[in-house]
């Protein structure tokens, strides 16, 4: 995992955008299914099963955009955050998991999304570019009655044979400290 501080800039271009087109329904109804099915092997733990939904080349990052009400912590830089993760620290991310179930204290012990807002994109070559939110309840032993969050998604897809894989991930958090430190592995 690697984690990068400053600005970062968001991976979709202004100049491409008028490349994009938007998918027919059935298209549509495919990258639904897909992501359905996605978020349902991540709700269960069946994080190897995710695995095989990435491509070889997968580029998945998460943005921390702080919230304003946030008092800045000594030593932080001001702006984002970054974490990144290629296929290999994904897979080794996994197998700790696999390894390990329980998080330690304030972590989630059951998780649940919703995806919501989704938009596809055609793209040049069989990939879709895609746009979601993902309402995400979780309830930890801290905090049994439970928690709700939001992230904003923005995916590429691709199509390996007649399957679907996760190409490139970025995930934009728009939470306060207190609920990173409570936030669910894999978004």
């Amino acid at each position: 995992m690697k984690v990068v501080a400053g600005f970062i800039p968001p991976y979709r271009s202004e100049r491409c955008i008028e490349h994009y087109l938007p998918a027919s329904a059935a298209e549509h109804s495919e990258v639904y299914q897909f992501i359905t099915f996605e978020t349902l092997l991540l709700d269960h733990c069946r994080f190897r099963q995710w695995t095989r939904m990435l491509s070889g080349d997968v580029h998945y990052r998460m943005v921390f955009c702080p919230v304003e009400h946030d008092a800045p912590v000594p030593g932080t830089p001001p702006l984002q955050a970054l974490v990144q993760h290629d296929h290999a620290s994904l897979c080794r991310r996994v197998g700790e998991l696999a390894d390990s179930p329980a998080r330690g204290p304030g972590s989630p012990t059951q998780c649940r999304r919703l995806i919501t807002n989704l938009s596809v994109s055609s793209a040049v070559h069989g990939k879709f570019e895609t746009i979601s939110y993902v309402l995400m309840s979780y309830a930890s032993a801290e905090s049994p009655g439970g928690k709700f969050c939001t992230v904003e998604r923005h995916d590429r897809l691709c199509r390996a044979g007649r399957m679907l894989r996760i190409e490139r991930r970025e995930v934009l958090l728009h939470w306060n400290a207190q609920e990173l430190a409570q936030m669910p592995i894999i978004v």
